[in-house]
């Protein structure tokens, strides 16, 4: 349950971090490059000009996007269920052996064949390929106790066998291989998973994403008008607009 507890206070104390600091807080002069600073607390390696380069000049956002509900890490195995599901149709049920390859940084991560939550469901990469074969997606509802008992979904979860494989062009990189119970085998291989910069997300699929996570709690006329407003941010000079737009009150209005 902590891993999505961890962003928020860390956000949380950057903001009033900053916030401090705008009204006259002081702290440690050398917090970054002193000898107990974050620059040797994390690396032997330090060179301080890096952290001033470009400053004033260069922001550079590289931005990404998580369109399945699970680890990020596991998001190129999804990739390949849905690339191998859409091109050759397969039926989930006549699946007999699945395979994954992965670079030696992550192959011993992931690998929970028969996880008891949700929240071990979204850290388990062999549920996250099952679940993606069987439902052809991987959104927050497929991470469910209902899903969990899927007795298909069980079936392929414990049948996911991860392997150690060199040569994979990144730390990520996935190649999965799948045999059909007529003895027809299928192969998929995503280096770059969907969100990523090098593969990106539609404006639809972005939409569905969002669609997928608010049903329910906003009617289609308020996502109609989250979404107008979210795609033209950049206009918006008022941010509390937006906010307005996704507040639910305990009525669900």
């Amino acid at each position: 349950m902590q891993k999505r507890f961890n962003p928020g206070p860390a956000a949380r104390g950057g903001v009033v971090s900053a916030i401090l600091a705008s009204m006259g807080f002081t702290g440690a002069e050398t917090i970054l490059e002193g000898d107990r600073g974050f620059l040797r607390a994390y690396s032997d390696r330090v060179d301080q000009k890096k952290l001033t380069e470009g400053l004033g000049r260069e922001f550079p956002i590289f931005i990404e996007y998580k369109p399945y509900s699970c680890a990020r890490p596991i998001h190129n195995a999804i990739d390949c269920s849905l690339e191998i599901r859409r091109k050759h149709s397969i039926d989930p049920a006549q699946i007999s052996k699945i395979t994954v390859y992965r670079h030696p940084r992550w192959a011993n991560y992931h690998k929970i064949n028969r996880p008891r939550t949700y929240h071990e469901a979204q850290v388990s990469l062999p549920y996250a390929v099952a679940v993606s074969f069987v439902e052809g997606k991987a959104f927050l509802q497929q991470y469910s106790d209902e899903k969990l008992k899927d007795l298909l979904i069980q079936k392929l979860s414990e049948m996911v066998e991860i392997k150690t494989v060199d040569g994979l062009p990144r730390d990520v990189s996935c190649r999965m291989e799948i045999v059909l119970k007529d003895g027809s085998q299928y192969v998929s291989q995503i280096d770059y998973p969907k969100g990523s910069v090098q593969n990106p997300l539609t404006p639809e699929e972005k939409r569905e994403k969002f669609n997928s996570l608010s049903s329910g709690l906003l009617d289609g006329r308020r996502r109609r008008r989250v979404e107008e407003t979210v795609f033209k941010i950049e206009k918006v000079k008022d941010v509390s607009k937006l906010m307005g737009l996704v507040v639910v009150n305990r009525r669900g209005e």
